[in-house]
């Protein structure tokens, strides 16, 4: 066997090993210490962060597709960098998702990247081609179930109703849905909605 084989070999042999160690370190209850260990465990071990993604879409285990869902959000919003060779994998699952426990990850995810390549001159200029030329009438459409849905947290209803704005810059169908959709929920939902609702009503009037 040439070493270019034995070397491809190693390292599927060290991503497997990795993914099914990192698959038993979230198989039970962590909180935010516990969160933080298995990031920097991640580093230290060199765990790709593909076989994080992957656990992401575990039907059949929730909850470890919850867990990893956490630790995904904090290590791409610490640097949006490390979502490029995952972000049309990303993009492509989102309006699938249907485990409730990760909506919030997905959709705090997909309203920071929306919000910072809308307001920052440094965003990565891949990351922003991608984004800017992606079709997300299927997320908007997916993110309007999230937000409507009375079995959906208040959290993910704020992001939802966030990153909805942001593109409703690209989609002007979105601000004839969003504003009674806001009115409606602030009237219905928690007092912890009402702040970021009122934000967004003040940008969606200021558009019109």
């Amino acid at each position: 066997m040439k070493r270019s084989e034995l070397e491809h070999l190693f390292h599927v042999k060290h991503f497997f090993a990795m993914k099914e160690e990192l698959k038993a370190k979230l198989n039970r209850t962590i909180g935010n210490a516990e969160k933080t260990r298995i990031k920097e465990w991640m580093t230290q071990e060199n765990v790709p962060l593909n076989s994080l993604f992957e656990l992401i879409t575990y039907k059949d285990e929730p909850k470890i597709a919850f867990r990893a869902a956490w630790i995904f959000e904090g290590i791409v919003l610490s640097d949006f960098e490390k979502i490029e060779p995952f972000l049309m994998d990303f993009l492509g699952i989102f309006p699938s998702i249907d485990n409730r426990s990760i909506h919030r990850h997905f959709s705090k995810i997909i309203c920071k990247l929306l919000e910072a390549d809308a307001k920052s001159e440094k965003f990565n200029p891949n990351i922003s081609k991608i984004l800017r030329s992606y079709d997300f009438e299927n997320i908007a459409e997916a993110l309007f179930r999230w937000l409507i849905d009375d079995k959906e947290r208040v959290g993910v209803k704020v992001w939802c109703i966030e990153a909805l704005y942001y593109l409703s810059i690209r989609y002007p169908w979105i601000l004839e849905e969003l504003e009674p959709q806001i009115a409606f929920l602030s009237d219905k939902t928690s007092a912890g909605f009402l702040p970021r609702g009122r934000k967004v009503k003040a940008f969606l009037e200021g558009e019109q």
